[in-house]
């Protein structure tokens, strides 16, 4: 039921008192510390939450929000997809990149002149296309993707699939610079990470699955420091900065409760996070179980990693000493492990298993604290995703456990 709301109450609203809130039928206003106030509609389709920006009030009235919002929930009755379709709507159809990209890789069918060699390779191909890039790219016209949004799309895998990417886009952008649809290939000086055969940053948890186990029970039967231990075992699990593992609190292990199910979760506030607000990452039940594990010898303290020795908490270089000499992940004894690298780790999996559950991209972004630099698409502050991002760390979790029981076993139920 839509909420009754006159034009005269919009124009009252205040950040102090509400930085968003809906309107009906879909429709949301957001305020930001200046006051301002953007109309934007909030739907799911497919089971992935999405929103479309409306504009900034007074530019945009009220009724004209809601005129937009009644003509989206319209598209959606009908089983469209209102974002696409405001997409092919603002441009020729021609020029959205979904279209251009699934048009490129006709072109390399094995029945074609230039295609590849096998049915096996297209639909290979085929896959890491709808995998990592259709996501990011699908609704953009071709012409105004941005450098930093094939970079992201880069950055977000292994250097294997890199390169794999990197091939696939040059294939898209170079057929759209032969139709005349945009005037370079913005993918070409984008450069794909190499592969190092003398170690990585991280060991990939999927491709790699026996230096990845022998990594976690090296882990697990860390004699050192205690509390360097525990910290060591949770950075595995959580997909935080080293510094927001050190530094966590005990007032920062609460629980929210979210239909009907509680989900305890570590709160960072907004002046110890890159992405300038508040912060909660949901715990898995082992993550869970670790920090009350210490709570029983670090409970009393501010800081749930204590430091007798420096009076506040362990150091970021006590997980990467312990990492690189104690454990010897170095490069040269063992793969080389950083503790930043398991956010790397994280990423990996679910993005490896995404498309068996449908996550959005935002909750995916959202697992290593990354937002939206789009002020209107990064609008809904109480949107966090924080089911979804549950449901991925626990599974993560699941994963962890499994591999350092069966280091060259794979369980196809936690791989797509």
């Amino acid at each position: 039921m839509a909420i009754k709301i006159t034009d005269s109450k919009v124009k009252s609203l205040k950040y102090k008192d509400i930085k968003s809130m809906s309107l009906g039928d879909r429709l949301n206003i957001k305020i930001d510390k200046n006051d301002n106030k953007y109309f934007f509609y909030l739907y799911t389709i497919n089971g992935k939450r999405t929103t479309i920006g409306i504009g900034s009030y007074p530019a945009i009235s009220l009724k004209q929000a809601r005129d937009e919002a009644f003509k989206y929930n319209q598209m959606l009755a009908s089983g469209k997809d209102p974002k696409l379709e405001k997409a092919k709507a603002k441009y020729q159809d021609g020029n959205i990149f979904e279209i251009v990209g699934n048009k490129a890789l006709e072109t390399k069918h094995p029945s074609k002149p230039h295609g590849w060699k096998s049915e096996e390779v297209y639909t290979r191909n085929l896959s890491i296309y709808n995998r990592f890039i259709l996501p990011s790219l699908k609704t953009f016209d071709i012409k105004e993707i941005e450098p930093y949004q094939i970079a992201g799309i880069l950055e977000a895998t292994t250097p294997s699939y890199q390169r794999k990417i990197k091939n696939l886009l040059n294939i898209i952008f170079n057929y759209a610079v032969g139709k005349g649809i945009t005037r370079y290939n913005i993918a070409r000086d984008i450069q794909a990470e190499k592969e190092s055969p003398k170690g990585f940053e991280f060991i990939h948890p999927t491709e790699d699955r026996y230096n990845f186990s022998k990594l976690l029970n090296d882990i697990d039967t860390y004699k050192g420091q205690y509390n360097t231990a525990i910290a060591l075992k949770l950075a595995v699990l959580v997909g935080f900065r080293p510094s927001n593992i050190v530094g966590m609190k005990w007032e920062d292990i609460q629980e929210a409760n979210i239909d009907g199910k509680k989900i305890p979760f570590v709160f960072i506030s907004a002046d110890n996070m890159k992405m300038s607000r508040d912060f909660r990452q949901p715990l898995s039940k082992q993550a869970y179980k670790l920090l009350m594990e210490i709570k029983e010898y670090n409970g009393g303290f501010e800081y749930v990693f204590h430091s007798l020795s420096k009076k506040k908490h362990i150091t970021i270089e006590s997980l990467s000493k312990a990492l690189r000499d104690t454990l010897a992940y170095n490069g040269t004894d063992k793969p080389k492990q950083h503790t930043h690298g398991f956010r790397k780790s994280v990423r990996t999996y679910i993005s490896t298993i995404r498309s068996k559950y449908n996550w959005s991209d935002d909750s995916i972004r959202m697992i290593l604290s990354h937002s939206k630099e789009n002020a209107i698409d990064n609008i809904y502050d109480k949107n966090d995703f924080i089911a979804e991002r549950s449901q991925m760390l626990q599974l993560w979790a699941d994963y962890v456990d499994d591999v350092k029981a069966n280091s060259n076993i794979i369980n196809m139920d936690n791989v797509s």
